[in-house]
């Protein structure tokens, strides 16, 4: 994508002029009802960062989130104030999923180890080894019951986990070779995962904090992506229809606590999703060149919005996650690696794909 867009920014860059030059008269013409998104960026101190991933609201009120550093060579987890500052701790393998745990530890799995790794506030790690058998752990998330609930993405199980890194409970899926992958606790006082299949088979999981585990077949035959618990009280799914060049979709899902669902779409490419103080869902949109943001309200209904600059060259990352301060944050690859946070409140409909004002 990076590439293609430095080969082509001199097509890019004269499109662009001659359509501002076209639409700034609309644009004067409608100043009180084309306000955008207006971002607070926070450029990252390391410089070696390649990619940002994996936001999560933090046990402490801060922002916690993982780095690639020059291009997947190392990572790091960081954690960021409300004001921007941040602080980076070492981590060995690759991680992939963090949650907050009722301790006030955060606690990740990472794909070249069968362990979980829990870090204080204070970013000390300490690692606690998997039953044997235990094969690529990948989403970790808090349950109703304040236990840690790991789903494995080749070992077809789900694992209940101690505060204290022991594990009180292996709960085989009844699909074999399901590809368990993201997990998180719903409304209903039960987890809900995701499972891509071997094949195409499609379906959606439901564990009791005792261990029952029910599953829900999806006509989709599209790779699942991500999965929240959202606002009303259902969990809601992303689901990506990828094709060559720039046709890829994806399909956002609401799932009824009897396993029945809606399914909204199609959208562009759906990067992520969270869910906001704002009693709404919001996710990043990538379409060919512009990035969008993009509310989803409880019935389904979306509107996006322009970020800042919602120019041809605003490039957002993977990582969306609603703070304790109300605001949505944001991996922002402008111009190098920034965190970004706006207030979902004063978010305007995005009606042009051309830099505006912030009002």
């Amino acid at each position: 994508m990076r590439a293609y867009l430095r080969s082509s920014f001199w097509h890019v860059l004269v499109a662009t002029l001659a359509l501002v030059l076209i639409s700034s008269s609309a644009v004067a013409a409608h100043p009180a009802t084309n306000p955008i998104v207006c971002l607070t960026r926070f450029p990252l101190p390391n410089p070696d960062v390649t990619e940002v991933f994996g936001l999560i609201p933090g046990a402490d009120g801060n922002l916690w989130f993982f780095e690639s550093i020059r291009y997947a060579s190392e990572y790091r987890l960081a954690r960021a104030t409300r004001d921007g500052s941040v602080t980076e701790f070492a981590i060995a393998g690759k991680p992939i999923r963090m949650t907050a745990a009722p301790d006030g530890n955060h606690w990740l799995t990472r794909s070249t180890s069968p362990t979980l790794a829990r870090v204080t506030p204070a970013g000390a790690v300490t690692e606690f080894a998997l039953p044997a058998g235990t094969e690529r752990p990948f989403g970790i998330a808090r349950g109703p019951d304040d236990k840690l609930w790991v789903t494995e993405i080749a070992g077809n199980q789900i694992l209940r986990v101690e505060l204290d890194g022991s594990v009180s409970g292996q709960f085989a899926i009844p699909s074999a070779a399901s590809n368990a992958s993201h997990i998180v606790a719903g409304g209903d006082g039960n987890l809900w995962f995701l499972e891509n299949g071997a094949t195409t088979e499609r379906k959606i999981g439901r564990i009791t904090t005792a261990g029952v585990i029910t599953e829900f077949p999806l006509t989709t035959t599209a790779r699942l992506s991500d999965i929240v618990a959202g606002p009303d009280g259902n969990v809601w799914f992303t689901e990506d229809v990828m094709c060559v060049p720039y046709c890829s979709t994806s399909y956002y899902t609401q799932v009824f606590a009897d396993g029945s669902y809606t399914r909204f779409g199609p959208t562009p490419p759906m990067r992520a999703i969270t869910t906001g103080a704002d009693g709404n869902l919001w996710a990043i949109l990538q379409s060919r060149f512009a990035y969008t943001l993009a509310r989803i309200q409880p019935d389904g209904s979306l509107t996006e919005f322009c970020p800042a600059s919602c120019n041809l060259f605003f490039i957002l990352g993977h990582g969306i996650a609603a703070g304790a301060d109300g605001k949505i944050w944001l991996a922002d690859e402008q111009t190098g690696f920034a965190l970004a946070a706006f207030d979902p409140r004063f978010a305007g409909a995005c009606r042009y794909n051309l830099p505006l004002v912030c009002k």
